[in-house]
């Protein structure tokens, strides 16, 4: 069965499972992480998407992995080994043994992330609308109206005159009679006609009005808080 390999995109942990960081290229008998080289033969084991370095490996400022140093100073605790028992027998002293690596904690900047915030705002358009309408009605009036009209007509004017006695002739004599004398006049005849005495004329005036426009407007805010401290389980 083929040993899994680092590849690009897994995380790479410490033997003490502390995040180092993201693999971002695997090439060759290297990989990188966060800008330095590792190599592979550093990595212990790979399991799913996490991979992790071997104990005593711990990645450098120019990301090289190498042996972690030794403080001169710590001791071995522990059962003592048939050498150290010797020393101790002849009351000489024994030479150290190797000791564990000191245990560091390395965890790498992870990459920037960007929240984007979000706003509204407000745009005016216009659009024509129906405001309502003004009528204009005719009516009809009727009006009394006098006109001076002259009539002409004729009278009859009876004027007895004496003359003086001279004989008299005719068939007509001593007989009673009725004259008739037709008069003739003028009477008025009214008539109508319609005539245009004036005008209405309708216009329409464009006129502008500046008003306010209010709306409830939503926006995004980004708010810092405590972040919460996650404790490990002890091994």
């Amino acid at each position: 069965m083929a040993k899994a390999t680092p590849r690009k995109g897994m995380q790479l942990f410490d033997a003490d499972e502390a995040l180092i960081g993201m693999i971002a290229g695997a090439r060759g008998n290297t990989i990188t992480v966060g800008g330095g080289h590792i190599p592979k033969a550093a990595i212990a084991r790979v399991t799913q998407n996490r991979a992790y370095l071997k104990r005593g490996v711990l990645p450098t400022s120019g990301g090289v992995a190498a042996p972690a140093p030794i403080p001169p100073t710590v001791r071995q605790v522990g059962r003592p080994t048939r050498q150290t028992t010797r020393a101790a027998r002849s009351g000489a002293d024994a030479p150290p043994a190797p000791l564990a690596p000191a245990e560091r904690t390395y965890t790498a900047t992870p990459p920037t992330t960007v929240v984007p915030l979000a706003a509204e705002r407000l745009h005016a358009k216009k659009r024509p609308v129906e405001l309502g309408a003004v009528r204009v009605r005719k009516t009809v009036a009727a009006e009394e109206r006098r006109l001076l009209v002259d009539l002409n007509y004729e009278m009859v004017r009876v004027e007895e005159r004496n003359l003086p006695d001279h004989p008299a002739t005719g068939a007509d004599l001593f007989r009673e009679e009725t004259i008739v004398v037709p008069l003739r006049g003028e009477e008025a005849v009214v008539t109508k006609e319609a005539v245009v005495t004036g005008e209405v004329v309708i216009q329409k005036d464009l006129a502008t009005e500046r008003r306010y426009v209010r709306d409830v407007v939503r926006a995004e805010r980004a708010e810092v808080v405590a972040p919460e401290t996650v404790r490990r389980a002890p091994r």
